[in-house]
């Protein structure tokens, strides 16, 4: 008798614990949505994006950065700004390179 006693309390105690924790998860998710701290952009703002104007076609390296773009991109969560350079690259301008210097990359 005590041995299905204890069997029942512990099934009770993994129930409640169960329980509890979805509530706690579920009232977390719901104060997370009111309290979003990223802003939500509109799918007309997601659809103005102009990525066409940042990246073009090669024929060697398949997609590359057009040079001296620069154009905000936005996705549901983000709008980020990207800048390329005048080789195309999203880094900042490279110095003039010296005759006679070996220059790295990476």
């Amino acid at each position: 008798m005590t041995a299905i006693k204890k069997h029942k309390e512990l099934i009770a105690k993994i129930v409640l614990s169960t329980v509890t924790l979805g509530i706690s998860f579920g009232l977390i998710e719901i104060g997370y949505r009111f309290i979003d701290p990223y802003r939500r952009y509109q799918l007309w703002e997601v659809q103005q994006t102009k990525d066409k104007n940042l990246y073009q076609y090669d024929e060697k390296l398949g997609w590359k950065g057009v040079p001296n773009a620069r154009e905000y991109h936005t996705i549901w969560t983000a709008r980020v700004l990207v800048e390329h350079n005048r080789l195309g690259f999203r880094d900042i301008e490279p110095e003039q390179r010296t005759p006679g210097k070996p220059t790295v990359f990476f």
